[in-house]
């Protein structure tokens, strides 16, 4: 990156000249939708992600997910997929689409199976879902197998589920009863695109018109015949299947799901909480990152970002550490690897299960293995024997470890902390730190310690 000032960004800067004002100030006229340090950041977080071709930041995680909803363009009548273990914001965010009449539908991410039968089933607009679930259970999505599915059905919506389509399909079982010009067709298909915007049932004034002239059916009649093409129309008809997926948890240093998905021509946006991994474990600011192979994607994203004002603030921005293209692959190399350590020493403890997608014990194991074999996330979750609670062993530790184990309910920092926050009074997650090998052995001396003196 280029060096930058030692100033404080401005969000509205001033010019000397009407000249550096028409150099700098870029087509959407307000600098801090789209300031010089963010175009410079995004670009540097693109050259860092493979197979990225744009990235776009946001204020928080959370924003930058609904700004990518957002900018999905859903309508009336489409049908959204929503994996079960998806972050609680996340799955509230896709529920309230239901009010702009969405249909909204929960799955099991790691039964690709059932998955299949659902999309034949509901023809989804939009699949959303989880690398690896922050849940107790961490489950993982089989990210090929899902690009497969996604693939699959959207060669089946171009060959047989276009609006034209499935008119044509329905016309040709009432030959008999309807038969329609192409011109009225086309006014039918151009009325029912209107309507999924705005529901405006007067759209539909010409296409009544053009029936009757095409048919003897009375007005009625006529009325009653554009009521099941519309509904068959919007029911049946597929323009295409996109894909969303929350990274948050390996970051794309562990997983890389626009790497894994390269093989598939698929429309696919990868969003994280950037706050977690992208400040080299500073804790300072809120951050949130969406990035794609898909230049228009992020294109839309962006548009989005300004009507939603989701955009990253320039004093936050400067907060990136500038070194985090060199900085952060080895830091989540660290971070990974004590997760695993430590899952694997505890899980050795007559008592404690532990649940870490890299350990022999998780269901997807081999899945897990074959995505991020050195380990896929930088955390875990582990239950307690009955006779203690989350609260006595979280003391314990830190009595032991003092300052160098921290307790909060974020991750990605420097040290190691632990949280039960929202969880059952026997289950602790652990959020494995960026310490050295040798200072993380540590670390994992006072855990162990700390098991073995409750039991």
């Amino acid at each position: 990156m280029t060096e930058r000032s030692s100033k404080q960004p401005k969000i509205a800067p001033e010019f000397e000249t009407v000249g550096q004002f028409n150099a700098e100030i870029n087509e959407v006229g307000y600098a801090r939708y789209n300031y010089k340090e963010l175009q410079e950041r995004e670009t540097q977080l693109a050259e860092m992600i493979k197979g990225a071709s744009d990235v776009a930041l946001f204020n928080s995680g959370a924003a930058a997910m609904h700004s990518v909803i957002e900018a999905e363009g859903l309508k009336f009548g489409d049908v959204v997929f929503c994996a079960d273990a998806i972050y609680g914001t996340t799955k509230k965010d896709i529920e309230s689409l239901k009010d702009l009449g969405v249909k909204v539908v929960f799955f099991d991410s790691t039964d690709l199976v059932g998955l299949q039968k659902l999309v034949k089933r509901e023809n989804p607009r939009l699949i959303v879902a989880e690398t690896v679930a922050n849940s107790k259970s961490m489950e993982v999505t089989d990210l090929e197998g899902l690009g497969e599915i996604v693939q699959t059905t959207n060669v089946d919506y171009q060959k047989n589920r276009t609006p034209e389509k499935v008119l044509a399909k329905f016309l040709e079982k009432r030959e008999d009863h309807i038969e329609l010009s192409a011109e009225t067709r086309d006014v039918i298909l151009t009325a029912i695109e209107e309507y999924k915007v705005g529901q405006n049932p007067f759209v539909f004034r010409k296409a009544v018109k053009c029936i009757e002239q095409d048919t003897a059916l009375s007005r009625t009649e006529v009325v009653r015949e554009l009521e099941r093409i519309v509904k068959r129309v919007m029911g049946d008809s597929r323009g295409k299947l996109s894909l969303v997926i929350d990274n948050t948890l390996p970051s794309p240093e562990l997983i890389n799901p626009l790497q894994v998905l390269q093989e598939f021509e698929i429309e696919k946006v990868i969003v994280e909480s950037g706050t977690k991994h992208f400040q080299e474990g500073a804790n300072e600011v809120t951050l949130g990152i969406a990035y794609s192979d898909n230049d228009q994607k992020i294109k839309a994203i962006k548009a989005r970002r300004i009507e939603l004002g989701t955009y990253l603030q320039p004093t936050d921005e400067r907060k990136i550490p500038d070194s985090i293209s060199e900085t952060m692959p080895g830091k989540m190399r660290n971070h990974a690897r004590n997760a695993l350590q430590l899952a694997e020493a505890l899980s050795e403890i007559t008592g404690f299960e532990v649940f870490h997608p890299n350990l022999p014990t998780h269901k997807q194991n081999e899945l897990a293995q074959e995505l991020a074999p050195d380990g896929a996330v930088t955390l875990f979750y582990m239950t307690v024997p009955e006779k203690i609670t989350s609260e006595e062993f979280m003391q314990k530790v830190k009595e032991r470890a003092g300052d160098e184990v921290g307790l909060g309910s974020s991750f990605g920092h420097e040290k190691t902390w632990l949280s039960n926050y929202g969880m059952d009074n026997r289950t602790v997650r652990i959020a494995a730190g960026s310490e050295s090998e040798q200072d993380f052995s540590n670390i994992v001396h006072f855990f162990t310690q700390a098991a073995s003196e409750l039991l």
